[in-house]
């Protein structure tokens, strides 16, 4: 109350400092003015010292609620106050032609001298493309000359140095790269680099007409640091374009020889057809020489990605005959010849669908040789490949899906897959006794087991017991090569003699050793097999012809 009554007018006049400190309140970190009271006089400095201190207050929590919404309204939300005032970075320019007013190419062309190579890209006006000179008919990157043209158009330093001394301080006095650019009116532009900087962040560099010497991006001099083959077109073989209109169209290999590698052999394959038969329905890929076989599908997968050839860089233009020479060409590697095709199904007819495998059908198929000369010390490949005169390097692996194809490493495992309806004879020899299995197909029974019948030595054996018995002779692998030529007479003998009367696949098993026998094919291949695998069947082959019943594994 005493205080009520002795309010001064002056003080009724600032009552409003109130409720201005408690609309400060809310605000923990602003210091409210202090109120006045009776018993201290206020001054008319003091007066105002409290208004100034209450409208600084107050701007000051204005400011901090508005400008994080100011913040917001520009879709800018990670900023903070701090964050919206930037200092632009400071750059040290040591040539821009970018905004001269010209409707020719601005850079006419770039002449590169570094430690490695020394050549000159320039702009060819009637193909209206960059050309490496004296290798017009080499096609170059146009991503790497793209990014080429943009440093030789314009050059900023990132810092300079405030005070230079010696030129050889920063390898300047003789640079390690020289750069000529000439620009669509004639001038010319002659960028000298030298050293790398201690962070490892740039270069140093200056213009041979010019005393700054500054520090460019480690990137942008990487351009300048490349060799001309580093420039030159990459792709060798590309994939072949799929029809717009095409939904079911991939990129695929379609065939392939491979002459030398690392079996120093002809190998040849290709994509399985519907005409091969029923026992390559399984198959993706058939070795077609030097016998026809099935590839295994691990083997399948990987040749299924081979669609292209892209090379690391080129590493001789316009070879001589001692550059294919040093390079191993004189006695090549391996010489690919790879066709690439895009596979697609036909349309299917109503009236002709049915349950069958689809039809493949392959268009804008091409074919290219790529003649493999000898590897690096990390295992990848000098190519050549008809078309492009020059010698290129290729990682192993882009090129080792084709080139260290053998046919051991590439063949399935299994000895043979056919379907029995195929199969009227199988004649087994073993222990001094053949086993001649004939076979009775009658595809009008529903009943699977009397669409079948078997007979030995003039009596009818049991059909779902030989069934198992023939799912389990082709479950026989083959287990390795081998160079070791069987004589005398064979252990064993398997002959399938097809419906029409030809034999399919004969195999003679001779002993190779304790664990292992090696089999010869009517053809002449040779390979080994697990012993156990075969003294295991034939034992079930003697019990199926005395009855007894053959246990599914």
């Amino acid at each position: 109350m005493m205080q009520e009554e002795n309010k001064r007018p002056d003080e009724e006049r600032f009552s409003s400092a109130d409720a201005t400190e408690d609309a400060l309140s809310a605000f923990e970190h602003v210091v409210a003015p202090q109120k006045t009271t009776a018993k201290k006089r206020v001054t008319a400095n003091t007066r105002l010292l409290i208004i100034v201190t209450a409208i600084v207050a107050v701007l000051a929590i204005l400011l901090a609620v508005l400008l994080p919404l100011l913040s917001e309204g520009t879709g800018d939300n990670s900023s903070t106050p701090s964050d919206t005032v930037s200092v632009p970075e400071e750059v040290y320019p040591l040539y821009d032609r970018s905004k001269d007013k010209t409707e020719q190419e601005i850079v006419q062309s770039v002449a590169i001298k570094n430690k490695d190579d020394e050549y000159t890209i320039r702009y060819n006006k009637t193909d209206r493309l960059y050309q490496l000179a004296g290798y017009a008919d080499i096609s170059l990157s146009a991503s790497g000359v793209e990014e080429l043209v943009g440093c030789a158009t314009t050059l900023n330093g990132y810092d300079q140095v405030k005070a230079v001394e010696k030129l050889s301080d920063f390898g300047l006095e003789k640079p390690s790269i020289t750069v000529i650019i000439t620009y669509y009116d004639n001038s010319t532009t002659t960028l000298l680099i030298g050293n790398e900087t201690p962070d490892k962040n740039g270069y140093y560099a200056r213009l041979q007409d010019g005393d700054a010497v500054v520090m460019i991006n480690a990137d942008t001099v990487s351009y300048f640091q490349l060799k001309k083959g580093q420039y030159v077109e990459r792709n060798l073989i590309a994939a072949p374009t799929v029809k717009k209109d095409d939904a079911n169209g991939k990129v695929v290999l379609k065939e392939m020889t491979l002459k030398g590698g690392p079996g120093n052999e002809t190998l040849s394959l290709r994509q399985a057809a519907s005409s091969d038969g029923e026992e390559y329905s399984y198959a993706s890929f058939i070795i077609t020489k030097p016998y026809k076989r099935m590839v295994s599908e691990t083997v399948s997968s990987s040749l299924s990605g081979f669609t292209y050839l892209i090379a690391d860089e080129g590493v001789v233009l316009h070879p001589t005959t001692a550059d294919k020479a040093k390079y191993g060409f004189n006695d090549p590697y391996a010489v690919l010849d790879v066709t690439l095709a895009v596979q697609t199904t036909e349309e299917e007819d109503e009236n002709t669908a049915d349950d069958s495998s689809p039809q493949f059908i392959y268009y804008n198929a091409s074919t290219s040789r790529i003649t493999i000369g000898c590897k690096d010390n990390n295992g990848n490949y000098y190519v050549m490949v008809d078309g492009h005169n020059a010698i290129y390097l290729a990682a192993s692996s882009s090129l080792a899906t084709v080139a260290e194809r053998t046919y051991v490493n590439t063949i399935s495992d299994l000895l043979f897959l056919k379907n029995i309806i195929d199969i009227k004879k199988v004649s087994i020899s073993t222990d001094g006794k053949t086993y001649n299995y004939m076979l009775t197909h009658d595809e009008s029974k529903e009943d699977s087991d009397k669409q079948l019948t078997v007979t030995c030595d003039g009596k009818t054996l049991d059909t779902p017991n030989f069934r198992t018995l023939y799912s389990r002779m082709m479950g026989i692998s083959r287990y390795g090569e081998t160079d070791k030529k069987p004589s005398g007479q064979p252990l064993h003998k398997i002959t399938l003699i097809e419906n029409n009367g030809s034999t399919f696949l004969t195999l003679e098993i001779f002993e190779h050793s304790s664990s292992l026998y090696t089999v010869r094919t009517d053809e002449g291949e040779l390979f080994t097999v697990k012993a156990s695998d075969i003294f295991n069947f034939m034992s079930l082959i003697k019990d199926y012809y005395n009855g007894k019943p053959i246990v599914d594994m």
